[in-house]
């Protein structure tokens, strides 16, 4: 018994894959800049200390002595390059967050697509094998008729012809259902099996990946905005508290 995959947990692999994965690993890349540029900006803490021992002591310099220091550097204002780093970051993880969820619906949409391709294609392989079987039959009837002389050798050729030609496009079909399964099977990184009998309850909405694109194409902008303010701040003057 092959166990066959429904439209669901095609759907649901698909959303699992190698290229998903991908971009699911540079949006975690991107928060992680984010959560150094944070760190970056954090006030820094430096303490020194030493121990002098003098040979001669007088009034003003002890024999033995220790020294502590402590010194918090803070960065006041350096031209809004902190602003605009930070939100280059933000809208470059809105970007990709978008992005993803654009082909993640894309790949839906295509296995969707697929999938209902496949079963199309399986309906007309059922018909053209009951028409291959029929013309079987009729071609050995006549290929009969003929051999005991009561038929022109003409019909026999035609129901040969109508029966090769047959055979050919059920070849069409096998291939073109063949190329589909390596498309899932590629889409899922898994052996594809189809079961005919499933059917999904969410439909992606087009509309919805579309919107999704522009506004990754949005974020994208502000993004390239921000980093060429940021760039532009590093000629601005830098203020630090000490």
């Amino acid at each position: 018994y092959v166990f066959s995959d429904t439209l669901p947990m095609l759907i649901e692999k698909s959303q699992k894959n190698k290229l998903i994965q991908s971009s699911y690993t540079s949006i975690d890349a991107t928060k992680l800049d984010y959560e150094s540029l944070t760190r970056s900006y954090m006030p820094s803490l430096t303490l020194g200390g030493g121990y002098m021992n003098s040979s001669h002591e007088s009034a003003s310099t002890a024999n033995n002595g220790v020294n502590a220091s402590l010194k918090i550097r803070y960065n006041l204002y350096d031209g809004n390059k902190k602003e605009n780093s930070f939100n280059a970051l933000k809208s470059k993880v809105k970007s990709q967050n978008l992005s993803l969820e654009n082909q993640k619906n894309r790949i839906a949409l295509e296995v969707i697509n697929q999938y209902f391709t496949y079963l199309s294609l399986f309906e007309q392989k059922k018909a053209k094998e009951k028409e291959i079987e029929q013309l079987d039959i009729q071609y050995k009837n006549k290929k009969n008729f003929f051999n005991a002389g009561t038929l022109a050798i003409d019909e026999v050729e035609k129901i040969s012809y109508r029966l090769e030609n047959a055979n050919v496009l059920l070849q069409e079909l096998e291939l073109n259902m063949q190329t589909i399964l390596h498309f899932l099977e590629y889409t899922t990184g898994e052996k594809v099996s189809i079961n005919s009998g499933s059917k999904i309850k969410t439909i992606v909405n087009k509309d919805t990946v579309l919107r999704s694109d522009i506004k990754a194409l949005e974020y994208d902008l502000a993004s390239i905005k921000s980093n060429a303010k940021a760039k532009k701040s590093a000629i601005y003057a830098y203020f630090f508290s000490c």
